[in-house]
């Protein structure tokens, strides 16, 4: 709906031309400027619908594995995790202990993850 909208909008040419001021590239680390400089380099696409389908897809596919916890681990190691074991807890909770301590899975990342890596 909102690319409709984009494309109903009246298109002033003259903002659209030159290259731009070369002082918005000012900040850009040596090192960032050496990778985006390289062929390989992942260059800017125009927004389309496939674009944006793909993008949308990739986001599902995520989300989907991130609530199957999938790519966490591979092979055996992912089918022995220990958050895919079932824990028989009793009504009330569970007494935490040294050799079975409190266990927390946070996913993704961002703020919760490092709240919980300090």
């Amino acid at each position: 709906a909102l690319r409709k909208l984009k494309e109903t909008l009246p298109q002033i040419d003259w903002l659209a031309e030159g290259d731009g001021s070369p002082s918005n590239k000012i900040d850009i680390p040596d090192h960032v400027a050496h990778v985006l400089a390289q062929p390989e380099a992942p260059q800017r696409e125009a927004e389309n619908e496939a674009r944006t389908e793909k993008i949308r897809s990739r986001a599902k596919q995520a989300s989907e594995d991130a609530m199957a916890l999938r790519g966490m681990l591979t092979g055996d190691d992912d089918a022995k995790a220990w958050w895919r074991t079932q824990r028989s807890v009793s009504e009330g909770g569970r007494t935490v202990t040294k050799d079975d301590p409190l266990t927390v899975l946070v996913a993704g990342g961002g703020i919760a993850g490092l709240v919980v890596a300090s």
